[in-house]
């Protein structure tokens, strides 16, 4: 399997490269229907790309949020 970022790539494929034994071929197609994910279809297939499944993973991202230790003041 080639390594370009622009190589068009079932969902199926998509999962086994990014998400192996915790993602579903499901999960990807709702990350599409929200926005998140750039799928294309040839005949009755899906397919996406490495670059797009990549962009996808930075959209999902959650922001580290610092932790709160309590440190704050008390009130008087």
């Amino acid at each position: 399997m080639s390594d370009d970022p622009d190589l068009p790539i079932t969902l199926a494929d998509a999962v086994a490269i990014f998400f192996p034994g915790s993602a579903t071929v499901a999960t990807l197609r709702v990350e599409a229907s929200r926005g998140r994910l750039e799928v294309f279809k040839i005949g009755r297939r899906l397919y996406t790309t490495r670059s797009a499944m990549r962009t996808m993973i930075e959209l999902c991202r959650v922001p580290r949020v610092a932790p709160d230790h309590g440190n704050a003041a008390a009130p008087p």
